[in-house]
């Protein structure tokens, strides 16, 4: 039993740091304290998402696998907001799945004894290293990617943001028109501003709005 709050909150504390510890000993970065990922190509990161729960008995951590695009994340943001950043979240992901999704038979990560942290922090670390970063390097690409974008779009969240910015470094701007027309007419609250702003780019014709290249983007600098 982990004890009293405060107890637990260090004992939380301690859960992540070790987790964080096994990742980067399998060649992970940890790029701020508690977020760590695995750059695959300069646009395409392998995405952890190491979501805990805490409890006075115990420690879960509830982990998420997916892909961080650089360019994606660092357009529909800038463009959503009007305004180009020489900043964006690193810790975004483009999309994400739970562990259980890949490995559904995988005993759950639940932390209660100190003594057991470091063994269960490797055996995470370990499966993110082999079967996580396997199903990031699978969907590393716009054109594998924006099926299961698409699929997401539905739920808003940003994911109808995240088609048309793919599609958009796809050169798809027809597409990414047409979708965007096709989500105006159902969420047109939710939608218009980045609507509005997005086709203000050159390659929609549009004289106003941001103008940003992928060579911008590439200099672009993770916070």
């Amino acid at each position: 039993m982990v004890g009293n709050t405060r107890k637990s909150a260090e004992f939380k504390a301690d859960v992540v740091r070790e987790c964080c510890a096994a990742l980067e000993s399998e060649g992970f970065i940890q790029y701020r304290r508690g977020n760590v990922d695995l750059p695959l190509t300069a646009n395409f990161h392998c995405w952890v998402g190491l979501n805990t729960r805490l409890t006075p008995e115990f420690v879960d951590i509830n982990p998420f696998i997916g892909l961080h695009s650089v360019d994606i994340e660092k357009l529909w943001t800038s463009i959503k907001t009007g305004k180009y950043k020489t900043k964006y979240d690193r810790g975004l992901a483009t999309y994400s799945v739970h562990f259980g999704t890949l490995l559904p038979n995988e005993p759950i990560f639940r932390f209660s004894i100190p003594s057991d942290i470091g063994r269960d922090a490797r055996r995470l670390a370990k499966i993110y290293a082999k079967e996580g970063v396997e199903f990031s390097r699978s969907i590393a690409s716009y054109e594998s990617l924006l099926p299961y974008l698409l699929e997401r779009a539905p739920s808003l969240g940003g994911f109808p943001e995240r088609v048309a910015s793919c599609l958009y470094f796809m050169n798809r701007y027809d597409e990414a028109e047409e979708f965007i027309t096709k989500v105006m007419t159902s969420q047109s609250d939710y939608f218009e501003g980045f609507a509005t702003s997005f086709l203000r780019l050159p390659e929609f014709g549009g004289g106003g709005g941001i103008t940003v290249t992928q060579g911008d983007l590439l200099k672009s600098q993770p916070t």
